[in-house]
Formats: structure tokens, C-alpha cells, sequence
């Protein structure tokens, strides 16, 4: 008898221990659905975000991340061009595995820029992973050029998870200005609109994400204040930014994936370091206003 409450005892001391990841956040309110009274194009402010510390979205792209690892494990070397290919896809997978989880724990210390960027990469390195699993259960012999997309979603997130392991800033940021006036040569600004960003890669190959994951990050990388003008640290990146009626997620989500959203202005990476960046842009730029 005793011996057979001492292997209840364990089994159950075990199950205690395991640290499975954390669900969603019951209640957490529905960003993309704000009252109707809080809809107008003049509304006062936009609900922070920087409270929560790791969104059911991130949750679930660190769960698949870490999926991978095991399955990184039984690749087979017939299906590689050579073993040193073979190689660095494992070593890839290891990276977004360990930046997966170094992720979930940095996340109370990012800028709401940084965690929007965090998930960004965490999602394309999902996708990516993915299409080259699809690759793999075919006829298809991986190249070293096949693993460059996932190695350029990974590479950026494993070097943000390291720079915050250490104490440092996960990326550094720009300070950009946007304005909106009437017309050129017009001092008149325009109020109460927002301003929006997205990546650069998501204008190209609108296809790979989902239209709930669009107007996520849509949410996500939008500045927080209203014009004219609007200030942000952004993380240097390459962005598309652009300006529109507040709350008009769904809108922007369906014209980027009909290619019909063309009024924007780019930031890339390698711009100068003259701080402000400042952009301008004018009552016809705006996207999705009453004519």
C-alpha cells in the first residue's frame, strides 16, 4: 500500500511540474471590434495595448515554433542537396525554437513596437518553416537558396531575443513624424486620422498572411496618437506607411490584398540617421476617405 501511494504521489508531482504554455487571457477585450460611439474619425485616443504582456496571437506562434523542433530532428538527408544544407536548416529551426522561447519572456520588456515586431517575424518564420516542410514531403531536393527565406525571418528575431537577453534595446528605433495637410504649400493640418504601418513584405506577398493576421499587425504597428502630427519610436525596419479614417483595419487589410492600397510612403532600413524622420502627406493621400 505504501509503495502504491508513493507512484500516486509522483505521477501527480510531475504532472504539477510541467510548464505547458499559457492560454489566451479570458476576457481580454476585442481590439478590432471598438464601441460604435468610439468609431468617429475624431475620436480622442487609441487604446494602449502595453499592458498585455504576451497577446493569444504570440502565444500561439511560439507554440508553433517550438513544434518544429522535434520534426527539425527526423529530417531526412536524401532530401537535401548535401549534409551542410541539412545542417543549417536544423541549426535554423534551433534558432527560431530558442528565439520562440526567449520571446514569450522578453516581451514585458519590448516597446509595443518591438512586441508588434516580435510577432511579425515570429509569424513569417512560421510560414516559412512550413512551406519548406511542404517541400519537403515532395519530390523536391532543398537547396541551400531554398532556406534563404526563412533564414532572413529568423536571423532578425534570433538578434532581437539576444540583444534583450543581454540587457540591451531589442532593436533601435527611429523617431518619425507624419503630418497631414490640405495641399501642398498649405499650413492647414488635418485632424483625428491614423496613421498605419505594416512591413514592407506583407505589401508584397499579401497571400501568405491571413486577413485576421493582417489586421492584427495592422493594429499592432499603427501609431498610437492621431494627427496631425503624429510621433512614434519605430524600430528600424523597412515599413510602409500610410494615413486613413481611425478603426478602418478591415479596409486596409482587403485593399492590400487586392494590391489596391498605393498611398504610401516607404521606411527603410537604411535610411539616414536624421532624427526626426518627417512625412508629409496631403488630403489626397488619404486612404478610405469620403470623396
Amino acid at each position: 500500500m505504501r509503495t502504491l501511494l508513493l507512484c500516486i504521489c509522483l505521477y501527480a508531482g510531475a504532472a504539477c511540474a510541467q510548464d505547458p504554455i499559457a492560454r489566451p487571457i479570458a476576457g481580454r477585450p476585442d481590439l478590432r471590434s471598438p464601441p460604435a460611439a468610439s468609431r468617429s474619425i475624431t475620436a480622442a485616443s487609441f487604446q494602449s495595448r502595453a499592458h498585455i504582456e504576451v497577446s493569444p496571437t504570440l502565444l500561439n506562434q511560439i507554440k508553433l515554433a517550438s513544434e518544429v523542433r522535434p520534426a527539425a530532428l527526423d529530417l531526412k538527408r536524401y532530401a537535401y542537396v548535401n549534409h551542410e544544407v541539412l545542417t543549417q536548416h536544423q541549426q535554423l529551426i534551433g534558432k527560431l525554437n530558442e528565439s520562440a522561447r526567449l520571446a514569450k519572456d522578453h516581451q514585458a520588456q519590448y516597446s509595443r513596437f518591438d512586441r508588434a515586431m516580435t510577432k511579425y517575424l515570429l509569424i513569417k518564420a512560421n510560414i516559412e518553416a512550413q512551406e519548406l516542410n511542404m517541400r519537403l514531403a515532395g519530390p523536391h531536393v532543398i537547396k541551400a537558396q531554398d532556406l534563404n527565406p526563412l533564414k532572413e525571418s529568423v536571423q532578425p528575431l534570433y538578434a532581437m531575443e539576444f540583444r534583450a537577453q543581454n540587457g540591451e534595446p531589442a532593436t533601435p528605433h527611429w523617431t518619425v513624424k507624419v503630418s497631414v495637410e490640405e495641399r501642398l504649400g498649405s499650413s492647414t493640418p488635418i485632424k483625428g486620422l491614423r496613421v498605419y504601418a505594416l512591413p514592407k513584405e506583407m505589401f508584397l506577398f499579401p497571400e501568405k498572411f491571413s486577413a485576421e493576421t493582417m489586421e492584427e499587425l495592422l493594429q499592432d504597428f499603427s501609431f498610437q496618437h492621431l494627427t496631425s502630427p503624429s510621433v512614434e519610436e519605430v524600430p528600424v525596419s523597412d515599413l510602409r506607411v500610410w494615413v486613413g479614417p481611425e478603426y478602418s483595419y478591415k479596409l486596409m487589410q482587403q485593399l492590400i490584398e487586392k494590391g489596391e492600397l498605393v498611398q504610401f510612403k516607404p521606411l527603410k532600413s537604411n535610411t539616414g540617421t536624421a532624427q526626426p524622420i518627417e512625412m508629409t502627406f496631403f488630403e489626397a493621400d488619404i486612404v478610405g476617405a469620403k470623396k
